[in-house]
């Protein structure tokens, strides 16, 4: 994962609890699973109604997805191991 990134995301959830922190990766994972949906759902839209195909247009379309899947697993990763600190310190 980017340090930036993670960075990021301790900042953004430094003082958040275990349940809202759950919460809020429900929202984050659907998010992030639409823009994915949309961009392959565009994609097979202009396929099947046949229209004049531009590759930069189709390129742009799955960088969009490719990128947020690729936030997706640095977030999950990020949610896993603050699960793991979480449950870690509750144990303690």
């Amino acid at each position: 994962m980017s340090d930036q990134l993670d960075e990021t995301l301790k900042e953004k959830y430094k003082d958040i609890s275990f349940d809202r922190f759950v919460k809020q990766w429900q929202y984050d994972a659907v998010s992030s699973a639409g823009v994915v949906h949309s961009s392959i759902t565009m994609l097979v839209n202009m396929i099947e109604n046949e229209e004049d195909i531009d590759l930069e247009e189709i390129k742009t379309i799955l960088e969009i997805a490719l990128q947020s899947n690729e936030n997706t697993i640095k977030k999950i990763r990020f949610a896993a191991k603050f699960i793991e600190d979480q449950t870690l310190a509750k144990d303690s």
